[in-house]
């Protein structure tokens, strides 16, 4: 779960500020996971994005589960997505 714990934050700061992603990611010294697998969640995230946004609206997740960070179930949602056709990042 450290994966995407680590995931949601990275894109969450993304949110608030304009920096480089490589440079955020990298010397993100707290990182618990790493830092390429961390890179490589985030990229496909913002990547797919509109697209995952959309089914977690759909689905009523962030309604059900109030104390849910909102940028979590994107990042777990896209790897669960990915698994189901072989293609998952945390097993990288």
């Amino acid at each position: 779960m450290a994966l995407y714990y680590d995931t949601a934050k990275i894109i969450e700061t993304l949110g608030n500020d304009s920096v480089d992603l490589k440079q955020l990611i990298y010397n993100d010294k707290s990182l618990k996971s790493n830092a390429g697998t961390v890179f490589a969640l985030v990229s496909e995230s913002i990547k797919w994005s509109e697209i995952i946004s959309e089914v977690i609206e759909h689905s009523n997740l962030l309604e059900l589960e109030k104390k849910v960070c909102p940028f979590l179930p994107s990042t777990t949602s896209l790897d669960y997505l990915n698994f189901c056709s072989n293609h998952s990042i945390a097993c990288l």
